[in-house]
């Protein structure tokens, strides 16, 4: 079974030292002269692509060519990005945070606005265990309540 849970927003990000020093693009052609880390999706070794809108509000889904690459460990990106090694794409709700206390720099937000879907997978069982149900019916909520 999938239960949708949100639709999570993305945006792209960098820590203010990385854009001391490298300066901050305004446009997506201007990524390619940056440092950009990218995530190699586990499930196919393939680099996730990067998730925009266009000034007409139309879905761009780029794959960004990074010098890094980061297998494995999503939080990697994050962490390194944070670090100063260069800009990434996550979620706001990872981001939030850092950027309140001023770790990261939210950049290119006129291409702004997409997300990806969130949904919870648990086996289709009539006698599904309370355990399950009980942790389902939780992130149900707990994602009824964000929005």
């Amino acid at each position: 079974m999938a239960h949708k849970l949100e639709d999570a927003s993305v945006g792209v990000f960098a820590a203010p030292a990385y854009l001391a020093q490298h300066g901050e693009p305004k446009t997506l052609a201007e990524l390619q002269q940056h440092d950009c880390l990218e995530f190699i999706l586990p499930s196919t070794g393939k680099p996730m692509p990067w998730l925009f809108k266009d000034a007409q509000g139309k879905a761009i889904e780029q794959l960004i060519r990074g010098r890094m690459r980061v297998l494995d460990d999503a939080q990697g990106c994050i962490s390194w990005g944070r670090a100063g090694g260069g800009i990434f794409q996550t979620y706001h709700f990872i981001a939030n945070e850092m950027l309140q206390k001023g770790e990261l720099v939210e950049i290119l937000q006129p291409y702004a606005g997409r997300s990806r879907v969130f949904h919870i997978l648990y086996p289709q069982n009539r006698h599904l265990s309370a355990r399950v149900r009980r942790f389902v019916d939780f992130m149900t909520n707990q994602c009824q309540h964000r929005e």
